[in-house]
Order: structure tokens, then C-alpha cells, then sequence
């Protein structure tokens, strides 16, 4: 096995029920449509129109969710509303219902940032069903990552 391919826990940094933060959700300024009904692990996909890597892994991303009965919510950090629009219709996302994707402006890095993520995109975060943030990893998932990825949510149910 290739070192890349090596396993490795998903979860770059993991919370437990003593140190979990409870999330806001829906973020400031959101409205979900359609609202998500928070019941079990809510996964958290930070991404951007111009981030390449955040574009390419997003089909991976909903097989996983929909494999592993996960909510999924794609949120973007853009900061131009146009070139999210652009981003959200060339990728197809409009159409998803759910997981849903929502653009939102100048408040968007700095609740992604309490909800986990770092400078780095892509971003991901699990929320538990009580809304505490469990789980955040920097970069991109990759086919090497499912296992871990079924085993993380699997104990946290």
C-alpha cells in the first residue's frame, strides 16, 4: 500500500460529548430551503465556486452521505454572490433537494469558522444530532477515506 493510500482516521480533530460545542444552525442570516430536519449526524461540506478540489469531490460527497444515511449541507464561503450563483448552476446544485447548498456573504467565513473550518478548502464538519460539533478535516476526501468515514459515524449514532 502506497503511503496516500495508507487508512487514516476522516476526522482531523474529533469532540466529545464534554468538549463539543453546540453549532448555530440554520447560520446567521440563512434561510434553509428546504429546512433540513435535524435528526442524527449532519455533515457540513465548506466549499467555494473557485476551489477546484471543493468542485471535484462534491459527487463523492453526496454518494457518501446518501450511502451512510447522513444529512448533507453544502456551504459556500464565496464572497461574490454571482460567481456562487455561476458556481452552484455549472455544478448542478440548484437542482438538489437535498442536500441542499446556500451561498451567504460577508458572515459566511466567520461561522464556518466556529463551525470548524480552518483557511484550507474543502472543509468538512460533523454535527451530532444534538448539534454539537464532533468532527472538522482540511482537504479533500478521498476513496481511501470511506471506510473510516462509515466507522467515524457509525460510533457516533
Amino acid at each position: 500500500v502506497e503511503p496516500s493510500e495508507a487508512a487514516r482516521p476522516f476526522c482531523d480533530h474529533t469532540f466529545d460529548d464534554k468538549k463539543a460545542k453546540k453549532i448555530l444552525w440554520p447560520p446567521p442570516g440563512v434561510k434553509l430551503t428546504p429546512a433540513i430536519d435535524r435528526k442524527g449526524p449532519l455533515w457540513i461540506n465548506f466549499w467555494a465556486a473557485w476551489c477546484g478540489p471543493c468542485r471535484e469531490e462534491m459527487p463523492q460527497v453526496m454518494q457518501w452521505a446518501k450511502e451512510n444515511g447522513v444529512q448533507l449541507a453544502f456551504i459556500s464561503v464565496d464572497d461574490d454572490e454571482r460567481e456562487w450563483r455561476d458556481g452552484v448552476g455549472k455544478l448542478g446544485l440548484d437542482a438538489l433537494v437535498p442536500p441542499m447548498t446556500q451561498g451567504f456573504g460577508a458572515n459566511a467565513r466567520k461561522w464556518a469558522q466556529t463551525a470548524g473550518m480552518q483557511d484550507t478548502l474543502p472543509a468538512h464538519a460533523i454535527v451530532d444530532g444534538a448539534g454539537r460539533l464532533r468532527c472538522t478535516r482540511t482537504g479533500s476526501i478521498e476513496d481511501v477515506d470511506r471506510a473510516t468515514f462509515r466507522a467515524y459515524l457509525t460510533g457516533l449514532r
